[in-house]
């Protein structure tokens, strides 16, 4: 099992997506992330320490570092942000 499937769930041998048996909060506070949603600002706002995913409110979201601005994300991120897009209906 690698640590993907440890993470967010099982690979589907019949279809090869993931089974996510968790919700995005519980996988991006496993990534190390909090949520510190603001009121109307955003919609949900997660932080790791200078990092922070938003999802604003007119259905986008935004990777960011206190630092250095606009930063890469990796496939665990994705996965995430995926599930979160879902949960908020986005991809209807």
């Amino acid at each position: 099992m690698s640590d993907d499937d440890e993470l967010f769930g099982l690979k589907s041998s019949r279809t090869g997506e993931y089974l996510h048996s968790e919700s995005a909060d519980e996988m991006f506070e496993k990534l190390g992330y909090r949520d510190v949603t603001i009121g109307t600002i955003s919609r949900c706002l997660y932080a790791n320490g200078d990092k922070r995913i938003s999802f604003n409110r007119d259905r986008t979201f935004e990777v960011y570092d206190f630092y250095d601005g606009s930063r890469e994300i990796d496939m665990q991120e994705l996965q995430a942000i995926n599930e979160k897009v879902k949960e908020l209906k986005w991809n209807e």
